[in-house]
């Protein structure tokens, strides 16, 4: 995302949720950035590159569940 965008990892962490993040990974899947549709285009396999895609879906489960595996490494959460 940081490549992609240009943002920094500060920026990230205090203004991207799951949510916002999903949304990106969707408009991405249809419209992906150029760098990374001109580099795809040029190692010849094109965007899909025979590979199908996959979204991420994050559902309070498991979000929940990842903000308890976080907590358990030591992680904070603000």
């Amino acid at each position: 995302m940081i490549t992609a965008t240009g943002w920094s990892f500060e920026y990230v962490d205090s203004h991207v949720t799951f949510s916002r993040y999903n949304r990106l990974v969707e408009y991405w899947s249809q419209n992906p950035p150029l760098h990374l549709l001109l580099g795809a285009l040029l190692a010849g396999g094109g965007p899909a590159n025979g590979r199908a895609k996959k979204v991420v879906r994050y559902d309070q489960h498991s979000v929940a569940e990842l903000l308890s595996a976080w907590r358990a490494v030591g992680g904070g959460v603000a």
